[in-house]
């Protein structure tokens, strides 16, 4: 086993990772912020990024279809929606979990200290981003304005544990091929990413 390793995120534009809260007339989805504060990237949702990017890794033949399973566990098989709590109940009984472990991406603990000590200008990390869907007549469709929680371009790090040598070989190889946005929106522009693995 490696002692240590991180994921680096270095997000290159606005990104939004949300907590599926919204912020009354202000924002429909506001940002993941942990308790100083400060933007930040869930650990499931870390775990599901760099799951992608590996699943993207077997359809290329840098990674096996079995090392998914083992290294981040059973996935659960997508079926009919209004059975989803009966799907849910019988897989407990059927996954398995995977054996590496992912904590949050944060900017850590210096930065922590800095937003601590400064709650008014760490609030300059954060802005809102507006978008409404256009009619072919040129207006606004209605009831389709949207406004999310965006945080400006930063270098979040998340530790990964339980990787061998293998497991970080394949993902050293595979983050900066096929991980290319973070967060919600990232099939639309934003949260454009360049990841990478450094292995302590």
């Amino acid at each position: 086993m490696t002692e240590r390793a991180m994921a680096v995120f270095d997000i290159l534009g606005w990104w939004h990772a949300g907590t599926g809260r919204g912020d009354g007339p202000i924002a429909d989805a506001v940002l993941a912020r942990s308790s100083c504060g400060l933007p930040y990237i869930p650990g499931r949702a870390v775990k599901g990024l760099i799951r992608d990017a590996v699943s993207l890794g077997v359809l290329a033949g840098v990674a096996q279809s079995d090392q998914v399973v083992d290294w981040f566990g059973t996935d659960l098989v997508e079926g009919d929606p209004e059975n989803r709590e009966r799907r849910l109940e019988e897989a407990r009984f059927l996954t398995r979990p995977g054996r590496l472990r992912f904590e949050s991406a944060t900017l850590g603990s210096e930065w922590d200290l800095w937003a601590a000590a400064n709650p008014i200008e760490r609030e300059l990390l954060v802005s809102h981003f507006a978008s409404t869907r256009m009619g072919d007549d040129g207006v606004a469709s209605d009831q389709t304005l949207r406004t999310i929680e965006v945080a400006v371009p930063m270098c979040l790090r998340a530790e990964i544990s339980g990787l061998d040598e293998e497991a970080a070989g394949v993902i050293s190889a595979v983050l900066p091929l096929f991980l290319r946005g973070v967060g919600s929106h990232r099939h639309r522009g934003l949260g454009r990413v360049s990841a990478r693995l450094e292995v302590m």
